[in-house]
């Protein structure tokens, strides 16, 4: 700026980002439900839930280099992209939220939920999530057999490994996603009215929705146990299933009818003889 006798003053205006693009989503993901829910399935493949009262939601993959990203947003509509079950909320730069809007959802009611992120200049994109539907029904269970396939079996000598399978489990909705199994024994003296005397937890394992037969091992200590107890009482090991469906509801626990821990050989009663055949 200069004035009538020729003097001047330089000022300089702050420096401006011009960006003509928005927030990068092209690796944004939005998860639905609490983390961690599940060993066996990725939480970002969730597609049900038994909740019907809360929207859990987390999101990442948003990027952009230029401006940065300043805001994200969040709703949760009955359909794709939609907001009416919760109108477009702020949740600052968190990366999680759970639903401020009341929410009751019913069996069978299906819901999105859709992040917008910002930058700073406004610029926006968004992702929504996969469909998440609510199932409120318990498998239906079935029943466990001992022995690794096929028929039931009563005996086995091994102290080392009891195997079970089992089938006729099922969930109409949201089908199985896992199954609990976990071998318990039982010992009591070798008479038919004696009491029951000793009882443990063996060992226990989750095995995929898929998988209809399972071994569970025994650690040497169980391994011990086991053998003690059967050389001089009759000692049974039973197997309990347990199937959870893919909103993390459990069945009732079905248990076998045992298989009985037999070490010791059979014991030879009386004398044997020796015949000679002359013709």
């Amino acid at each position: 700026v200069w004035n009538n006798a020729g003097l001047y003053t330089e000022a300089q205006t702050p420096s401006i980002v011009v960006e003509g693009s928005a927030v990068n989503n092209l690796n944004a993901i939005v998860y639905v439900g609490a983390k961690g829910t599940s060993p066996l399935y990725n939480i970002s493949k969730q597609r049900f839930q038994a909740i019907t009262t809360a929207v859990v939601a987390s999101w990442k993959g948003f990027v952009d280099t230029d401006s940065g990203i300043t805001e994200y947003k969040w709703r949760i509509g009955s359909t794709a992209g939609g907001s009416d079950l919760q109108n477009l909320t702020t949740v600052r730069l968190n990366t999680s939220a759970i639903n401020s809007a009341v929410i009751n959802l019913v069996h069978l009611q299906s819901f999105w939920v859709t992040v917008v992120a910002f930058n700073r200049v406004g610029l926006s994109s968004f992702v929504t999530s996969e469909k998440v539907t609510i199932d409120l029904t318990v498998p239906v269970a079935g029943w466990v057999r001992d022995g690794a396939s096929g028929a039931d079996i009563s005996y086995q000598s091994s102290t080392s490994v009891v195997s079970a399978n089992w089938g006729g489990f099922s969930d109409a909705e949201s089908g199985i996603a896992e199954y609990w199994a976990s071998a318990s024994w039982s010992s009591a003296q070798r008479s038919s009215n004696s009491n029951e005397i000793g009882t443990g937890l063996v060992s226990s394992l989750v095995t995929k929705g898929n998988k209809l037969s399972t071994q569970i091992p025994f650690n040497t200590e169980q391994q011990l146990q086991l053998k003690s107890a059967a050389s001089h009482l009759l000692t049974t090991v039973t197997v309990t299933v347990v199937a959870l469906n893919k909103a993390g509801l459990r069945s009732s626990k079905i248990t076998s009818d045992g298989v009985l821990i037999d070490i010791t050989p059979p014991v030879q009663q009386g004398k044997i003889s020796v015949c000679s055949l002359i013709q």
